[in-house]
């Protein structure tokens, strides 16, 4: 391919997907939009193509870049120098990394690959962009620490991947301001009790007006309504076969986390009569903090609430160019 400033080459931004199923097979590259797939990348990298970045990354680190078994991968055409479109690509990645994780949060890191293609076939790379986390990970709630992701959460992703990108281009401030809350408790935060007030701004963002605040009753029952106070928050973890036939449910819980995030931001602390509200048992067989609780719960009504609009979206929101 040639442009009128000379040719191209074909190049690529490698999302690493951190934690994939161990049950997770696949023949062929998923197509999740015109230029992004889902594909098993293992063969393409190998730790020797991290040297250059040794000074930067330990050895450790570059045999995990190395191993990387599954990835998201957006294919692109640019100069050999690197400019708009690999910045472009960047910030389409971290998008699409972002809405994964809304599908399925995990312990993994937006740790961009950006390389280029030496040969015809596809084959043979070049790594020229690196962007790596040094193996500090998002302190995950209890009850997301096992997770990981299945083909399910790609087809998740595949549906609701035209909404994002409208949303982060063109959606509502609040929302927007919802989902940067969303990450920043994942991304850039690893205090749970900074966590659960950063979170908490998320849920009041979500349901807010792009201009004016929220009273607890309307957020409640707005929450109900798009959430369900008759909800789980365990329905999806992979805790659930430890958890049995227990449920807490968003209701029972709910006013206590806004609670609590009132005292934490005015300096209190967890009233000590709460040690005997119901909770589960965690891997090791205690029973886990109630505090702990709320920050899971926390964490599942942004991202449910998150999905809601977006699935509500779904129709109105044109597929993405990318």
């Amino acid at each position: 391919m040639a442009t009128s400033e000379g040719k191209t080459f074909p190049k690529a931004t490698i999302i690493p997907v951190g934690h994939p199923s161990w049950e997770l097979r696949m023949d062929k590259p998923i197509q999740v939009t015109k230029t992004l797939t889902f594909e098993n990348v293992e063969g393409l990298l190998n730790p020797d193509m991290f040297v250059v970045w040794r000074d930067w990354i330990s050895q450790r680190e570059r045999q995990n870049l190395g191993s990387v078994r599954f990835a998201l991968v957006h294919r692109f055409f640019s100069t050999r120098d690197v400019g708009r479109e690999e910045a472009e690509s960047s910030d389409f990645a971290f998008k699409v990394f972002l809405c994964l994780r809304l599908v399925r949060p995990t312990k993994s890191n937006f740790d961009p690959i950006q390389i280029q293609f030496k040969g015809s076939q596809n084959t043979e790379v070049e790594i020229f962009s690196l962007a790596h986390q040094h193996g500090v990970w998002p302190n995950v709630p209890d009850a997301e620490s096992l997770n990981s992701i299945t083909l399910k959460d790609i087809d998740g992703l595949k549906q609701i991947i035209a909404p994002f990108l409208n949303l982060a281009e063109k959606g509502p401030e609040n929302v927007r301001r919802a989902v940067r809350h969303f990450n920043a408790g994942y991304q850039d935060v690893r205090d749970p009790t900074i966590q659960i007030v950063i979170w908490c701004m998320g849920i009041e963002s979500l349901f807010s007006s792009s201009t004016a605040g929220i009273s607890n009753k309307n957020l409640f029952e707005l929450i109900d309504q798009t959430v369900g106070f008759k909800r789980d928050i365990y329905e999806e973890s992979p805790l659930k076969e430890l958890i049995g036939n227990q449920r807490i449910e968003v209701g029972s819980v709910i006013r206590d986390l806004f609670e609590l995030r009132n005292r934490f931001v005015h300096g209190e602390w967890i009233p000590t009569d709460w040690n005997t509200k119901p909770t589960r048992r965690n891997l090791t067989g205690e029973n886990l903090n109630y505090a702990e609780v709320l920050r899971e719960t926390a964490s599942f009504v942004l991202r449910k609430g998150i999905l809601h609009h977006l699935r509500e979206n779904i129709n109105a929101s044109s597929q993405p160019e990318n």
